[in-house]
């Protein structure tokens, strides 16, 4: 796990940097979920957009 990164002497929380690695990953998969047609089934398609993202942070969390 990261410890604090430092931006223009500014201390932030590792998370956005796992955040910020997560977003391309998650518009990759935005993408392939959209072209599949799997966000039409979803009840509400902004809730799994979130739990997708949420999921992609936990698994980069996990594996760095």
């Amino acid at each position: 796990m990261l410890s604090e990164v430092a931006i223009g002497g500014v201390y932030l929380p590792p998370i956005l940097v796992y955040l910020a690695a997560a977003i391309p990953v998650f518009m990759g998969l935005r993408a392939v979920l959209d072209r599949a047609g799997l966000l039409r089934f979803a009840w509400h398609p902004a809730l799994l957009e979130c739990a997708v993202l949420l999921a992609t942070v936990a698994l980069l969390l996990l594996i760095v």
